[in-house]
C-alpha cells in the first residue's frame, strides 16, 4: 500500500523511480533472507541459529538502508519490505 501511495501521490519523487523501486526492493529483500536463513533453526541448510531473531530482525532494516543509501537506490518502502 505504501508504494502504490508513493508512486501515485509522489510519482515524479527520485525516490520513486523505477530504478529505485526494484533495485530497492531485490537489495532489502536479499539482506532479509540472508539474515532470516542465519536465524532460523528449521531451515535444513541453515548453517544453526547464529543469531536471535531480536537482534537479525532490526539489523536487516538497518543494513538494507545502509546499503541501498550508498549504492543509491534509496526507496524507502523496500526498507520497510526488510
Amino acid at each position: 500500500a505504501s508504494l502504490a501511495g508513493m508512486l501515485f501521490a509522489a510519482g515524479t519523487s527520485p525516490y520513486a523511480q523505477p530504478r529505485n523501486v526494484i533495485m530497492g526492493h531485490i537489495i532489502c529483500t536479499s539482506i532479509a533472507l540472508g539474515f532470516d536463513h542465519t536465524s532460523n533453526p528449521l531451515l535444513p541448510s541453515a548453517p544453526g541459529k547464529l543469531l536471535p531473531k531480536w537482534i537479525s530482525s532490526p539489523l536487516a532494516v538497518a543494513l538494507g538502508v545502509l546499503v541501498s543509501t550508498k549504492l543509491g537506490y534509496i526507496h524507502p518502502p523496500a526498507s520497510a519490505s526488510a
